[in-house]
């Protein structure tokens, strides 16, 4: 599984001055503070999410903000986003995208072959099983 954070609530994601003290205490160097509008931040990223267990979600987040942390599959990442409304997100799988690729790749293939079989398969029982869960701490 893959940890993927996000904002909880309205109003755009944001760490606290908290985070950022604790971020270059822990890894000596200062980080890009980004504004509720764009930040620039990868969502996976471990050191951020490390910093995030560390000193909680609640700690971690800005005034408007409320970070939450959700694990994704590993087979899924690639397909993992963020729908926003207001500054609140929702991490959600692009069903859409993994299928597209999938076709892609048996059209550049020129065939379709066992193992485009086997992934066709995995997403159709993935998307019809899988659920994102969030994570609490």
């Amino acid at each position: 599984m893959v940890k993927f954070l996000y904002n909880r609530t309205y109003g755009g994601f944001g760490f606290s001055t908290v985070f950022f003290e604790k971020y270059k205490e822990v890894y000596g160097e200062e980080l890009e503070r980004g504004s509720c509008w764009f930040a620039p931040y990868d969502r996976t990223d471990e050191k951020l999410i490390k910093i995030v267990e560390m000193i909680s979600c609640k700690a971690s987040s800005s005034d408007h903000c409320s970070i939450g942390i959700v694990d994704v599959d590993e087979k899924l990442i690639q397909y993992a986003d963020v729908d926003e409304y207001d500054g609140k997100e929702r991490v959600y799988i692009n069903w859409n995208d993994a299928f597209r690729q999938l076709l892609d790749d048996v059209i550049t293939y020129g065939s379709l072959t066992d193992e485009h079989k086997v992934k066709y398969d995995m997403l159709n029982d993935m998307k019809r099983n899988y659920r994102i869960t969030e994570l609490k701490l």
